[in-house]
């Protein structure tokens, strides 16, 4: 099974910290996730690494990283602040729902696993890469496939929520996701990509 192993984000380092998410020489691993911060980027979510995929080449053009030499990552989260228990999912915009999926099968060889309608003329589908999900959005006006955002699971997010105050995440709503819930960090923060948090699958809240 092709599994998603790194997410590589341009940017400094400051905004992360703020929200309690410490890189030691550029690194933050989150469970079997790693984010790998390179100051020589423009702030954003640039690339993806994934092991045990089935054929070379990027997907769709979004750079990829075959990582099929990565370590299994342990937890760098500042607990005192957020509880991360790992990625839940990456969000990919598209403007061809079908051929970012064909794509994503052709190199990874895990399948579409359903196609959601989100009203309004909006499409998801999903496909599951290890622990992670990644939910392709159709957007029809999207110029280019790019990696979009991620969503961290946690175990606090009520804490979180209550600490950061509202200008810096917004309130938790009921996810999509029956019994989860989620919210996320404003753009001011200056993470320079979407990120949420969303409870885990099996927790009531």
């Amino acid at each position: 099974m092709a599994q998603l192993t790194q997410l590589v984000l341009g940017g400094q380092s400051a905004a992360w910290s703020s929200i309690g998410l410490s890189f030691r020489d550029g690194i933050c691993s989150l469970g079997d996730v790693t984010l790998r911060l390179e100051p020589t980027l423009d702030p954003g979510l640039h690339s993806w690494g994934i092991r045990g995929c089935a054929a070379e080449g990027d997907i769709d053009g979004i750079p990829t990283i075959h990582d099929d030499d990565s370590v299994d990552a342990t937890s760098d989260a500042d607990s005192s602040i957020i509880d991360v228990l790992g990625v839940d999912h990456v969000v990919v915009f598209t403007s061809d729902l079908e051929r970012t999926s064909r794509e994503v099968s052709r190199v990874t060889g895990e399948p579409l696993k359903r196609v959601r309608d989100a009203g309004g003329g909006v499409r998801q589908g999903f496909h599951r890469l290890g622990t992670v999900i990644v939910e392709i959005v159709e957007q029809p006006q999207a110029l280019r496939t790019a990696l979009w955002g991620f969503v961290l699971t946690v175990d606090n997010l009520d804490d979180v929520a209550a600490h950061m105050g509202p200008d810096v995440l917004s309130p938790p709503r009921d996810a999509v996701q029956p019994g989860r819930r989620i919210a996320a960090f404003r753009s001011g923060v200056g993470l320079g990509t979407a990120v949420a948090l969303i409870t885990p699958e099996s927790r009531r809240q």
